[in-house]
């Protein structure tokens, strides 16, 4: 239940972001939910990473890493994400 905010779903979330160096070996159904976890509920430094990692991720991972930029709740995060993908 992510959408709902429920905490034991976001610490796995967050859990499995932490727990890899390459985001591709998510699952891929849940990659998108588990990036956007981390974007919203995670360090401020995932931001960092995934703004890097989408320079040269395949098409398919960049899709998944604009999703959960996009799904940030904090408006200098969102301005940060634009003035930096832009």
């Amino acid at each position: 239940m992510i959408g709902g905010e429920d905490d034991a779903a976001l610490s796995e979330a967050n859990k499995r972001y932490e727990a890899t160096d390459n985001l591709e070996a998510l699952p891929a159904e849940l990659r998108s939910t588990i990036l956007a976890v981390a974007v919203r509920h995670g360090k401020a430094t995932n931001v960092d990473r995934l703004i890097e990692l989408h320079k040269t991720a395949t098409s398919e991972m960049q899709l998944d890493i604009t999703s959960a930029l996009s799904s940030t709740k904090d408006p200098a995060v969102a301005e940060r994400i634009l003035n930096t993908m832009l």
